[in-house]
């Protein structure tokens, strides 16, 4: 029994550690950059989002993308182009992934402390 109690004493003291680094390691300064034929007409900064709310992006040569921006996470929630993807790219949070509407010329990145790991990876 004293065994199991040791055990789950260590088990409970990783956690705890673990639930701080993550707490205290937070990424500050995640900046989201909506792109309209590659040149940003926008920038959000995703740690400083205290209410959620949308936005329209008007596309090169018309067309509409509605934005939303959470805190630490951004997506496009409608479009008017006929196949979506955009939409169902869902939420980012960090710069791993980019959401890409290309009948509008329009994209979505984020840039910040993972943009140094994104270029070296390539």
């Amino acid at each position: 029994m004293k065994k199991n109690a040791v055990w789950i004493a260590v088990f409970a003291v990783v956690v705890i550690v673990c639930a701080l680094f993550a707490v205290f390691n937070k990424k500050p300064g995640d900046t989201a950059q909506i792109l309209r034929n590659g040149e940003v007409i926008k920038t959000v900064e995703l740690d400083k989002v205290e209410e959620p709310y949308e936005f329209a992006v008007e596309g090169w040569s018309g067309g509409e993308n509605v934005v939303r921006v959470e805190n630490g996470r951004i997506a496009i929630i409608d479009a008017d182009c006929p196949d979506k993807v955009c939409v169902n790219t869902g939420y980012i949070s960090d710069g791993s992934r980019t959401i890409v509407c290309m009948p509008h010329r329009i994209s979505v990145r984020i840039v910040g402390a993972d943009a140094d790991i994104d270029a070296a990876a390539g």
